[in-house]
């Protein structure tokens, strides 16, 4: 076959087409099919993107009240959720991507997430501590039992 014949056939299949409706759909098929691709991901690994989800939203939720609590509220702090939200997300499919593409990777999203977290939920204690839902006693009850097992071996 030669050029023309290519040609005649290709404009003959898209014959009420033009470039930038051909372009269009391509960009749209490539779109459909990045969404569908992390949407699975996503699914696949929904209980961890919950429960990031999860502590940051209440982390804000007990944040935001310990800081009305101490007439210390400002909105552009408190819209911080926001950027941590996607952040903590987005690193979260980040790592779970190497995982899913280099499976000697397996460890990688729980050695990184699981100690952002901790300090996340350190943060809602001290924050229900600051409102009064815990007492202060608890609360360096708590604290101490964390930091007890960190001298085990």
């Amino acid at each position: 076959m030669n050029k023309q014949v290519i040609t005649e056939t290709v404009s003959s299949i898209f014959h009420h087409w033009n470039v930038p409706a051909i372009k269009l759909h391509v960009l749209l098929n490539a779109f459909v099919f990045f969404s569908s691709y992390v949407l699975g991901f996503v699914m696949g690994s929904i209980e961890q993107f919950a429960a990031v989800t999860i502590v940051v939203i209440v982390d804000a939720i007990f944040g935001i009240a310990a800081a009305v609590k101490q007439d210390r509220f400002e909105t552009r702090r408190g819209l911080k959720i926001v950027l941590y939200l996607f952040g903590y997300n987005i690193l979260l499919a980040a790592l779970l991507a190497v995982e899913h593409g280099f499976t000697g990777a397996f460890w990688l999203s729980e050695t990184i997430m699981i100690p952002i977290l901790v300090f996340v939920i350190i943060s809602i204690l001290k924050n229900m501590s600051i409102i009064g839902l815990i007492t202060n006693g608890t609360l360096k009850k708590i604290l101490a039992k964390i930091d007890s097992y960190k001298d085990v071996n």
